[in-house]
């Protein structure tokens, strides 16, 4: 058998019952590390034997005694069970640059230990929104936090999932601000025309919209 570090592998059993002897047979499971130094398993008597979690490759064989004498005992094939170590995958973002709001700002999973074939979740604030190696999004706003969740290729040994975070910032755009002037700015009598007009407005794009004076009588 081949397993991952800490599984449990199948039972182990006979492909045919023992033979021979008296007809009466008693069972001793015996493990090794190297397939030469055999130790009995304490309480494995059994014609079956079902070992626990394992981290290292394993030996088990199983021992057989029917009669007296020194051809009353034999000993079964060997049957290994290989252990594969965990890999631990991981996976990073790279920080997004500070552009404009509604720039689309794209997003990288650099992988290692995964496998050839994993799979990718993206999320924004915990909601997942995404799959695949990259994401690409013009909607993000100064403080959204990106999380990519990569797991790994189906049947490798590994750990788990892995994740990575990035926060969102973006270019610091001032609200403008706008104020109306009207001329002249004192008591008039009734009829006497005012003018309105648009002060210069801060934090404007370059060529905001020219200010549009208006009149009106009283």
């Amino acid at each position: 058998q081949d397993i991952c570090a800490g599984a449990t592998p199948a039972p182990l059993s006979s492909s045919g019952g023992a033979s021979g002897g008296t007809g009466t047979f008693a069972y001793q499971w015996e493990s090794s590390a190297d397939n030469s130094n055999w130790t009995a398993i304490t309480g494995a008597t059994n014609s079956t034997f079902a070992p626990g979690p394992l981290t290292a490759t394993t030996y088990y064989r199983r021992r057989v005694t029917s009669g007296t004498g020194t051809c009353a005992t034999t000993v079964s094939n060997v049957v290994t069970i290989r252990v594969t170590p965990l890999v631990t995958p991981t996976v990073s973002l790279a920080a997004p640059p500070v552009q404009c709001a509604g720039t689309p700002l794209t997003f990288a999973a650099v992988v290692t230990n995964a496998g050839a074939a994993p799979t990718f979740q993206w999320f924004v604030n915990n909601v997942a929104v995404a799959s695949g190696p990259t994401f690409t999004s013009s909607t993000l706003a100064t403080g959204d936090q990106v999380r990519v969740q990569v797991t790994p290729t189906a049947g490798l040994c590994s750990t788990g999932p892995a994740s990575a975070t990035v926060t969102v910032t973006r270019t610091p755009t001032p609200q403008p601000t706008l104020a109306i002037a009207v001329q002249p700015d004192a008591p008039l009598p009734r009829g006497a025309p005012l003018t309105f007009s648009i002060s210069p407005v801060p934090n404007a794009s370059p060529s905001p919209a020219p200010p549009c004076p208006a009149t009106r009588r009283h």
